[in-house]
């Protein structure tokens, strides 16, 4: 279970939660390039980058020099000086598998 400090949000209909405490709680580094609002964030063999308020999440692996640029249905955004992500898109860009729990509005994330 992870603990965040901000809870996570739903906006369009997508769960957002604090970037930093989800990339680490997926063994990633997370670096914030505030000038920019931009978010890089690395893990195993991917590297992800992501604007707030911008829909294009480019992902490379960088073993195999293969890159995507996934379109969000809800992009990166700032609520009470937190930057909030998509934890479904961040998850399964990892190569985690994602659950939805409607009953109980939990996120069941499995890592390798």
């Amino acid at each position: 279970q992870i603990a965040f400090d901000v809870p996570p949000q739903i906006i369009n209909d997508r769960t957002m939660v604090p970037m930093r405490a989800i990339f680490e709680a997926l063994d990633c580094q997370v670096n914030w390039i505030g000038e920019h609002q931009l978010i890089m964030a690395s893990g195993g063999d991917k590297i992800i980058s992501m604007m707030i308020g911008k829909v294009n999440m480019p992902i490379q692996n960088i073993v195999t020099g293969e890159s995507e640029i996934v379109v969000l249905d809800s992009p990166p955004i700032i609520v009470d000086d937190r930057t909030l992500v998509p934890v479904r898109a961040i998850s399964e860009a990892l190569g985690a598998d994602v659950e939805w729990i409607a009953e109980s509005r939990t996120v069941v994330i499995t890592a390798d």
